[in-house]
C-alpha cells in the first residue's frame, strides 16, 4: 500500500527498487541537475499568482544565468500572460484508488503529508493505495479542460501521447470537472518546453476527456495490482543504466559499471568487465546525452559550458504521400554516375542529410530540393562560460 504519482509511474518502468523507495518514504541525495528546472518552477508559479520571486537559494552564478534564460523565453512568448483570471496554480490532488472505481480527486494543502511541501511523508500512507497531483497551471474553458506544465530540461521526447504525466493528468481534468458538476469532452494537456518554445511552441495532446480517463484508469488499476505485491520482490528487481547517476539513492544502491573495478572481482566477473570495454566508451556517451537531455540547467566543465545547442538541418519526407523513395535515389544515382560520382562515395553515409545533399551534383539537388522537409537536432557542444549564449 502507497503513494502514487505520475513521477512515480515513469519510475517504476526506469527502476521499480527506485520507484518502490520513493513511494516508500526513503531519503537520498537530489541530483544536482534539477536544481534550476525546480527554482523556475517556482518562480512561475510565483508570477502566476502576482506573487514575489523566491529566492535563488543554492544556485551558482552559471545556473542562476540559465535560471534567467528561461524566464526570458517564457517572458517572451507570454505564456503566464495568456493563462485566464481562475486558473489553478499549483494546486495540489490526492485521490484513493479502489478496484473498478473513477477516483475522487480533493485538493491538499501545503502541510498535507502526501503535498509535496515541508512535511511530505510518502511513508504515512501504509493502508490503501493513493495517487497524488499537481497542475502546474489547469483551468476548465467551455467543453474542455485544459492542463499546462512547464518543462525545463534540455531534451524532448519523441512522443508524449503515451506519458503518464499527460493522460494521468488528463484524467485528473477531466474528473474533477465532473466532479464539480460541469463535465467536459475533451482535454488539452500541453507540455512547454521552454527552450524550444520559440522554435517549435509548446507540445499538446488534445483528445477526448474518455480517452484520458480509460488509459489512466489503466494505469491506477495496476497501481493498486503493484501495492499487493511482496516489497522484498520489488526491490529486487533494480535495473541499472543511465538513470543511475540522477537517482536519489544512487549512494546507497547497488553500483554497476566501471566503478564495480575497485572492489574484489571474480575472475568470471572480471572477464565479463573487460569484454564490455570495447562498447563502454560508446554507452558511456548515451548514458551522458540521457542526463543532460533532463538536467535543466548546462554544465559547468572548469571554466567551459556544455549546453545543448539546435542545429537547423533537412530530411527527405517518408510515409503517406511521400515520393517513392528508391525511385528518388536511383534518379539521383543515375544523375551522379553522369557527373563521375562514384557509387561508393554517393551511397557511404558521411555526415548529415544535409552535408550528403551538399556534396551532390548541382542537377541532383535540383532534383531534390523541392521535396525536402526542414527539421532541427539538438546536439550537445562546449563553449567558454564567458561567451554570450545570445
Amino acid at each position: 500500500m502507497s503513494l502514487w504519482s505520475s513521477s512515480n509511474l515513469s519510475a517504476e518502468s526506469r527502476c521499480p527498487r527506485q520507484a518502490l523507495w520513493r513511494r516508500q518514504g526513503k531519503h537520498g541525495a537530489p541530483w544536482a541537475g534539477y536544481r534550476v528546472g525546480s527554482w523556475v518552477h517556482d518562480a512561475l508559479h510565483a508570477k502566476g499568482e502576482r506573487q514575489p520571486e523566491p529566492p535563488m537559494v543554492g544556485l551558482s552564478v552559471t545556473e542562476r544565468a540559465e535560471a534567467r534564460r528561461l524566464l526570458a523565453m517564457e517572458e517572451r512568448a507570454g505564456l503566464v500572460e495568456s493563462v485566464p483570471e481562475g486558473a489553478e496554480w499549483e494546486q495540489q490532488y490526492l485521490a484513493e484508488l479502489i478496484p473498478g472505481e473513477r477516483p475522487i480527486f480533493e485538493p491538499i494543502g501545503i502541510d498535507h503529508p502526501a503535498a509535496r511541501g515541508p512535511n511530505f511523508d510518502p511513508a504515512q500512507f501504509e493502508e490503501g493505495s493513493w495517487f497524488r497531483l499537481a497542475f502546474d497551471v489547469m483551468w476548465a474553458e467551455s467543453d474542455r479542460a485544459v492542463v499546462w506544465d512547464w518543462k525545463t530540461a534540455m531534451g524532448e521526447p519523441g512522443s508524449i501521447s503515451d506519458s503518464p504525466q499527460v493522460i494521468c493528468y488528463g484524467a485528473a481534468s477531466a474528473l474533477l470537472a465532473e466532479q464539480r458538476g460541469a463535465p467536459v469532452e475533451r482535454v488539452d494537456v500541453t507540455l512547454w518546453y521552454l527552450r524550444y518554445v520559440h522554435a517549435r511552441g509548446g507540445r499538446t495532446v488534445d483528445w477526448p476527456a474518455e480517452w484520458f480517463i480509460e488509459r489512466a484508469q489503466a494505469l491506477w488499476d495496476e497501481c493498486i495490482a503493484r501495492d499487493q505485491q511482496s516489497a522484498a520482490e520489488i526491490e529486487e528487481d533494480y535495473r541499472p543504466g543511465a538513470h543511475c547517476g540522477m537517482c536519489d539513492f544512487r549512494a546507497s544502491c547497488l553500483r554497476t559499471g566501471p566503478e564495480a573495478v575497485d572492489g574484489d572481482l571474480d575472475d568470471l566477473t572480471l572477464w565479463r568487465f573487460t569484454e564490455k570495454q570495447e562498447t563502454f566508451a560508446k554507452e558511456l556517451r548515451g548514458y551522458l546525452k540521457g542526463r543532460l537531455e533532463l538536467r535543466t540547467s548546462a554544465l559547468e566543465v572548469g571554466g567551459r559550458i556544455l549546453e545543448e545547442v539546435i542545429r537547423p538541418g533537412v530530411a527527405l519526407p517518408r510515409g503517406k504521400g511521400a515520393p517513392d523513395r528508391s525511385q528518388l535515389l536511383m534518379d539521383v544515382a543515375k544523375i551522379a554516375r553522369d557527373h563521375g560520382v562514384p557509387f561508393a562515395d554517393l551511397f557511404t553515409p558521411k555526415g548529415s542529410t544535409a552535408e550528403w545533399i551538399a556534396a551532390l551534383p548541382l542537377e541532383a539537388k535540383d532534383l531534390l530540393a523541392p521535396l525536402l522537409k526542414a527539421t532541427t537536432r539538438t546536439a550537445y557542444e562546449v563553449r567558454s562560460a564567458l561567451e554570450s549564449d545570445e
